[in-house]
């Protein structure tokens, strides 16, 4: 196999990838007083939709996410229709702009608020993948901007990388000279999956960042190890709320049973034509 400079990027085939559900949803710290907060798709990937269900603020020890009042806006909506606009990321049927460059969500709050983090829930199926982008920028009384998450990127792949080896410290991965990209894939979900043996119930178990190691994109082929690791991840979602994120893996599990039972059929019609010859 050919040897190379590792890149984060290459370990994380679904880097940025988040859900619709508590277990796998994105949460962003703000830690701030903010008067703007923003939600954009980057212009680098081109035309898509800005396509959530939810956004929830939370203030400083408070599980239970808090209103501000505020003034919404969006950069487009889907076929006009009012349903899928700005105030539609409080309720649960979300937002969805139009095919556009950039796409973008915003609330200007009436009073500044103290914030300690955000969580953002991403639709429920396939199409989740649009989000993966997503970049989550703050504007602070003094009127300055900052970006306080940005999904597939390097910055965030280092992250994914450093969040990972403090929740195993057994998984050691290094940065820099040649490696070998499958090995350290290869490896690094023997680890995860070795650990989870032990930790697969536990609530501090990261899904969302272990779930960026499965290519979940539309079409991908995956591997047995990554079958593994999502089948372990439906499990524990569905032990703990009987709700999963199994939609939003780009009907994969689907496409895999309809691929099993065409295999099934041929072998079948093979076995049969063979013992009617015989």
């Amino acid at each position: 196999m050919t040897e190379s400079v590792l890149e984060p990027v290459a370990l994380f085939p679904a880097l940025g990838r988040f859900g619709s559900l508590p277990t796998d949803c994105l949460d962003v710290s703000i830690d701030a007083c903010i008067r703007e907060i923003r939600l954009v798709i980057p212009p680098e990937h081109g035309r898509t939709f800005l396509n959530l269900r939810r956004l929830e603020f939370y203030s400083d020890g408070s599980s239970v996410p808090v209103m501000p009042d505020g003034v919404f806006q969006q950069s487009s909506i889907y076929n006009d229709d009012a349903k899928y606009g700005p105030g539609s990321l409080f309720e649960h049927n979300g937002i969805h702009s139009k095919s556009e460059v950039s796409p973008w969500w915003s609330m200007t709050f009436r009073e500044p608020q103290t914030l300690k983090s955000v969580r953002v829930l991403n639709t429920r199926n396939m199409w989740g993948v649009r989000s993966w982008p997503l970049q989550v920028h703050v504007v602070d009384i003094d009127g300055n901007e900052r970006c306080v998450y940005a999904g597939r990127t390097s910055d965030a792949a280092h992250a994914s990388l450093k969040a990972l080896s403090e929740w195993a410290p057994s998984l050691k991965i290094e940065i820099g000279g040649l490696f070998c990209q499958e090995h350290i894939r290869a490896d690094l979900f023997a680890g995860v999956l070795g650990i989870l043996e032990d930790k697969a119930r536990s609530e501090a178990t990261p899904w969302r960042l272990l779930m960026e190691l499965v290519d979940s994109r539309p079409g991908a082929n995956w591997t047995d190890r990554e079958r593994e690791l999502a089948a372990a991840f439906l499990l524990a979602q569905y032990e703990s709320g009987r709700k999963t994120s199994v939609n939003s893996l780009g009907g994969l599990f689907q496409r895999e049973a309809t691929s099993s039972d065409s295999r099934r059929r041929s072998t079948s019609a093979h076995t049969d034509s063979g013992s009617g010859s015989s």
